[in-house]
């Protein structure tokens, strides 16, 4: 068995980006990826260079601050590496991800505070998710049908 780890194109962002892998929404350096259209195996969403989508220059400060409501439901990920900015997972944001082993944060100092409801349910093979100190809310569903429940 192998492992697919490809290395990330940058990916422009100009307020409302749709690209071949993402649909964010952008205020001002803060990202929120609201679609995950790719068919990477493991997603490191802190090694994603943003660019803008007018110049072509990479974003100062650019950060991923959530993840919507359903952006990544049902998708093929088995791994997928957050970045510390992150504050919010929205609902269904995950859900149904089968091959969903491990969600892990790249940085020590994580910031993440909610998990909205049914964001990992039915991730059947998720093992691998340290909460942090930092979450104040876990929705109701979260993680259910998960070895995490």
């Amino acid at each position: 068995m192998y492992t697919k780890i490809i290395t990330p194109a940058p990916v422009f962002v100009n307020h409302y980006a749709n690209t071949s892998r993402f649909t964010v929404a952008a205020n001002g350096t803060d990202i929120t990826i609201t679609k995950y259209k790719g068919s990477d195996i493991v997603v490191d969403l802190s090694q994603v260079e943003w660019v803008d989508g007018t110049t072509g220059e990479p974003i100062e400060g650019a950060k991923v601050v959530a993840i919507s409501a359903s952006a990544f439901q049902s998708s093929g990920i088995s791994k997928i590496i957050l970045p510390g900015t992150l504050t919010k997972i929205g609902q269904r944001a995950f859900e149904g991800c089968k091959s969903l082993s491990s969600v892990s944060f790249s940085d020590k100092d994580v910031m993440l505070a909610v998990i909205d409801s049914s964001a990992f349910a039915y991730c059947n093979v998720l093992s691998d998710f340290v909460f942090p100190e930092t979450l104040i809310s876990i929705g109701e569903y979260a993680f259910t049908g998960t070895p995490c429940q």
